[in-house]
């Protein structure tokens, strides 16, 4: 049987779903080298997890998934009580493809501190698989001590998409160079932004 003309040959280009993967891990080491030597007057996120989505359109009844998520993106002074922010969010959906966000963050210190604390984005996102979706983007984000991450996310677009969904996973700044929670076990030797003695963990 003859290859049809243009088809592209098995295995000689990344898949749909390994270009975005690939593409925001790329993203996500431009935060972790800078943050390192910085001792930032900005704040940096570069969370990876995993979870589970309920996804429904106009052609598609409502259906779970597996999913991941990755977002990078950074933030004002995180001395401050509250940062603001913006991230760029990949979120592979299994055996589908990827949806694209762009998103406004608000976080709390202890959030970024690597403790307690509470994260709020909106924004938009984009989706080219199944039947193509463009909206609004939403989800809450609740941290605790080394990098634990918890996530929340809804979202409604064009063509009677919608969806609701969480993540768990660890972000590996508020891991690392943020931390200010567990410091009499584990020491931050270069912490990027003021130690507040005697809250660690407990501020929110």
């Amino acid at each position: 049987m003859s290859r049809s003309p243009g088809r592209v040959p098995r295995g000689s280009s990344p898949g749909p779903m390994r270009r975005p993967a690939l593409l925001a891990a790329a993203f996500a080491s431009v935060p972790l080298l800078v943050a390192g030597s910085a001792h930032a007057d900005a704040s940096s996120w570069a969370f990876l997890g995993g979870g589970a989505s309920n996804i429904e359109s106009a052609d598609r009844p409502a259906t779970m998934f597996g999913t991941m998520q990755l977002d990078v993106g950074v933030g004002t002074t995180p001395d401050a009580p509250l940062i603001f922010g913006g991230l760029f969010r990949l979120a592979p959906v299994f055996g589908e493809g990827s949806d694209l966000g762009l998103l406004a963050r608000v976080a709390t210190h202890g959030f970024q501190a690597g403790g307690f604390g509470v994260a709020a984005d909106v924004g938009g996102y984009a989706r080219w698989w199944g039947t193509d979706s463009r909206g609004f983007q939403g989800g809450l984000t609740l941290g605790a001590p080394f990098g634990l991450t918890l996530g929340a996310v809804a979202t409604v677009g064009t063509n009677d998409a919608m969806g609701y969904g969480g993540t768990l996973g660890i972000d590996l700044l508020r891991l690392t160079v943020y931390r200010q929670s567990t410091l009499d076990y584990w020491p931050n030797p270069a912490p990027a932004q003021k130690v507040t003695a005697g809250l660690g963990a407990l501020r929110f």
